[in-house]
């Protein structure tokens, strides 16, 4: 089960509105959804985060006090964000302290895919936008975008020479996706075709087979 899905079998259990720890608790007590992520409750409340701006008052969830969240169908009233721009200081330190649960940029990029690019690739500055206009990064950079495509880039060549399952594909010209949205089976052929890219490259450069190439690694 999805973790959104498991939310909302937590909230009709409930009955009434529930604070994001808490609905966390219950998911993983009853084995509805499971992660290897530290912060599982940074992870629901994210993904609430995400449903709630995507979807407006078409979403199943809304907020009824900050971290809290209930289903929209109970006709409870709405609780929003203070906009950053107006609120206070004092305001702002409190949405920040209850309800803005943030990530790394590698994190966010991985939450805003999945929930929002529809399965389809999406431009680094465009992913960077959504992980702003969603407060999933705390960032004092002047760059927010180029600190983004570093870090998915390094992430992608980090894995690719650990030999990993890797999270992001890159498509070309700033743009990036999901791996989980190619299938095994494509994806496996792609990396298999990069594989003997790679081998032939090695022999033209060294003037030697790609069987005695790794030989001479091995």
């Amino acid at each position: 089960m999805k973790a959104i899905g498991a939310v909302e079998v937590i909230l009709k259990e409930a009955g009434e509105p529930l604070h994001c720890r808490e609905i966390t608790r219950r998911i993983l007590d009853n084995e509805l959804w499971k992660t290897e992520g530290k912060t599982p409750d940074a992870t629901i409340g994210a993904r609430l985060a995400v449903d709630i701006k995507r979807l407006g008052h078409l979403s199943r969830f809304q907020r009824t006090a900050p971290g809290i969240f209930a289903l929209r169908k109970w006709g409870i009233e709405e609780y929003h964000l203070k906009n950053k721009s107006t609120a206070s200081q004092d305001d702002t330190m409190q949405d920040s302290k209850e309800e803005i649960l943030r990530y790394s940029f590698t994190d966010a990029a991985e939450i805003v895919l999945e929930n929002m690019a529809e399965r389809k690739p999406m431009h680094y500055r465009d992913i960077t936008d959504q992980i702003l206009e969603l407060d999933l990064v705390i960032t004092e950079g002047k760059t927010p975008e180029a600190t983004l495509y570093a870090q998915i880039l390094t992430e992608i060549k980090r894995n690719t020479t650990r030999k990993k399952t890797q999270r992001f594909v890159k498509y070309g010209k700033g743009l990036f996706g999901l791996r989980e949205w190619m299938g095994e089976g494509l994806a496996f052929q792609i990396e298999r075709y990069n594989r003997d890219i790679q081998k032939k490259l090695r022999n033209h450069l060294y003037g030697i087979s790609p069987q005695d190439f790794e030989q001479l690694i091995g």
